[in-house]
């Protein structure tokens, strides 16, 4: 049953409300949505109009292989759409039933509601909404948590960390935003940071909580910027399949720079390209800043996946950083307004928060050779 809880949310959260038909890119669409055993009973089950019905009854399918929290999936149209998609853009159920009537997923998202053990802690929202994407690049100030009441259902979530588990989170956070240095910077102070958490003995681990480091990028030459390049459009052959709503945008990524063979040639290319980015969306690391603090605040970074070590889960950040730059490079070669910027945004997060990210970027650009310093700092030079 939903109730009422105090809990913490980012700034924006008052301001956000669902675009409905006028998204361009709906969450209904290129997604698999699972229902529970319970939703999909009640769906059957459910009094409706024998147009509505019609729809409900071929919507879904039972998972290959069910459980009573993943128990059917909503069997997409040819276009890769929701069977009750409307052709207004909104959704037949919700119009005909209300709300309540949506599963738990359709109702929730983008927000995901945290709790410990009985306590609701957090809500975050999805950077994969492109509505959440387009006010964190209007924002200006940088990002804060605030406490606000929020009607849900508590979903338990167990942090490995336990009391120091939002402190280091909050130091994260603290680096990404300090503006006295570039953003590329403040993300290898971030892993300065967390590399010295994870050399830390249990009785030094208390101390090095507050740690400031000061880390600056050091000049990368275009041999280590091109084998960089050509990694990354490598992991991103390997990782796309997964997500197939952003194929599109690392499509025009590999296109450009992901030739076998060319790599000095591509390297050149996305440089061109990177200094045209960089002049006609002068606040990009403004809007990339918003848009990490809240996939941090979201993900419970650094504890994204309990596999991955403080290391793994930098490095697999600092894929997520030049993942973002490199899509909104290659695709606004080609596009022009903010609308534009943000889709590509939105989908890349598709990916990056919907999917093993965490756990896959970490092997692969370990594997990719970029888990040495040379390879870290071409990286994040590009």
């Amino acid at each position: 049953m939903e109730t009422v809880h105090e809990i913490w949310v980012p700034d924006y959260d008052a301001r956000f409300h669902c675009k409905g038909g006028s998204c361009r890119t709906s969450c209904c669409m290129g997604w698999g949505i699972s229902l529970t055993q319970e939703e999909y009973f009640r769906l059957l089950g459910l009094a409706c109009s024998p147009t509505l019905r019609a729809r409900l009854d071929g919507a879904f399918h039972l998972a290959d292989h069910p459980t009573p929290q993943r128990y059917a999936l909503i069997s997409p149209t040819w276009l890769g759409d929701c069977p009750l998609h409307d052709t207004d853009g909104l959704c037949m159920l919700q119009k005909e039933c209300g709300e309540q009537a949506l599963a738990s997923i359709c109702r929730c998202y983008p927000r995901s509601v945290k709790a410990d053990g009985q306590a609701i802690m957090e809500s975050a929202c999805s950077n994969s909404c492109e509505a959440v994407i387009e006010l964190l690049m209007a924002q200006e100030a940088p990002l804060q948590f605030i406490r606000r009441s929020i009607q849900g259902p508590p979903r338990p979530v167990l942090h490995p960390a336990g009391g120091f588990r939002l402190p280091i989170r909050e130091a994260c956070i603290r680096q990404l935003q300090d503006r006295s240095a570039p953003l590329q910077d403040r993300v290898l102070r971030m892993g300065a940071y967390l590399m010295r958490l994870e050399s830390a003995s249990a009785e030094e681990l208390p101390r090095r909580l507050s740690a400031s480091l000061q880390h600056h990028l050091p000049e990368t030459g275009a041999k280590p910027k091109a084998a960089a390049l050509s990694s990354l459009c490598n992991m991103m052959k390997a990782l796309e399949p997964s997500s197939p709503s952003m194929q599109h945008f690392g499509a025009a990524a590999l296109e450009r720079y992901g030739a076998a063979g060319l790599s000095g040639q591509a390297l050149a290319r996305y440089c061109a390209d990177s200094r045209q980015f960089d002049a006609r969306f002068p606040l990009w690391p403004r809007h990339f800043e918003h848009i990490l603090v809240n996939h941090i605040f979201y993900e419970d970074f650094p504890f994204t996946d309990d596999r991955v070590s403080f290391s793994g889960e930098f490095l697999a950040f600092c894929g997520v950083y030049a993942l973002l730059r490199l899509l909104s490079v290659a695709y606004m070669t080609r596009h022009e307004g903010d609308d534009d910027l943000a889709d590509v945004l939105a989908g890349a997060f598709r990916l990056i928060e919907h999917t093993r990210f965490y756990y896959n970027a970490d092997r692969l650009m370990s594997a990719e050779g970029l888990n040495h310093e040379e390879g870290l700092y071409a990286l994040l030079a590009l």
